[in-house]
């Protein structure tokens, strides 16, 4: 039941996001950053340290986050032991998991995105990370740069022996833009009682 309303879910959001998301992509009326550097040197002048371990929730870790006023803070969700949602609005909303001594990989992570709704295709993809589309399988456009897309990411942190991945929330609808400036702020992710790592 979990998976159908996970797939069924995106399908419908898809649908209500696609004209908004669309426009905002072929306009470039975005307002996030620049996209993500390849060379690893990530400018985080736009964002703020958020120390999770301040809140009361089980996460002793920290990390950048695009807070656009002092004293803003995100909806942080803890629905099960090992997940957590950060949310700063609708464009911005991501799942940790921490998955404790289980080695994860990239093959791991397509293989649960996968679904019979939706293709996934690879924007950029190396051993612990990945962006890419979901793209609908029974999308009527002709051709491929016409058919909607929905873009995604996750990345694979190992801290201190445990595995943790950081992923764009299954149910968003989020241009490519906001994908990259999502997991721009989830390579920042450390322990919160370290020197930051930036």
């Amino acid at each position: 039941m979990k998976n159908t309303f996970k797939i069924l879910v995106p399908v419908a959001l898809l649908f209500l996001a696609a004209c908004g998301e669309a426009e905002a992509e072929k306009t470039g009326d975005e307002t996030s950053v620049d996209s993500v550097n390849e060379s690893e040197d990530y400018d985080y002048s736009d964002m703020t340290m958020f120390d999770f371990s301040k809140e009361n929730i089980d996460l002793p870790f920290k990390m950048m986050l695009p807070l656009k006023t002092a004293g803003a803070k995100p909806v942080i969700g803890h629905t099960e032991d090992v997940i957590w949602t950060v949310e700063l609005d609708d464009k911005f909303s991501i799942t940790i998991d921490d998955w404790g001594t289980e080695v994860q990989t990239i093959a791991d992570v397509k293989d649960r995105a996968r679904s019979n709704i939706f293709t996934i295709i690879p924007e950029n993809e190396d051993e612990d990370e990945i962006t890419y589309f979901y793209e609908l399988k029974a999308d009527s456009a002709k051709e491929e740069k016409d058919r909607m897309r929905i873009s995604h990411f996750s990345l694979i942190k190992q801290i201190d022996g445990t595995y943790f991945t950081i992923s764009s929330n299954d149910f968003g609808t989020f241009s490519l833009s906001r994908v990259k400036d999502m997991m721009r702020a989830a390579k920042s992710f450390q322990v919160a009682g370290e020197e930051e790592i930036l």
